[in-house]
């Protein structure tokens, strides 16, 4: 099972990410701040605000919003090192 064990805002809207795996990536957000859903996320505030919830390793941010690690796993980049 996919977890996230740690998240970093970025300045651009994007999220560094590290998983259960040991793999870093990125997650360009952009896109799925246009879903209404994760229109307060616009706030960058709000934004970096992002945290991890450890019991269903995800990011959440304040107001309940969050992504499935799975998603965030699929639609994110590895960062080469």
């Amino acid at each position: 099972m996919i977890r996230i064990i740690r998240a970093f805002p970025l300045p651009d809207y994007s999220l560094k990410l590290k998983f259960n795996t040991g793999e870093e990536k990125i997650l360009d957000m952009k896109e799925i701040l246009k879903k209404p859903i994760f229109s307060k996320l616009l706030d960058p505030e709000i934004f970096s605000h992002v945290s991890i919830d450890e019991i269903a390793g995800t990011v959440v941010w304040p107001g309940g919003i969050d992504l499935c690690p799975e998603t965030v796993y699929e639609q994110s980049e590895l960062i080469e090192n």
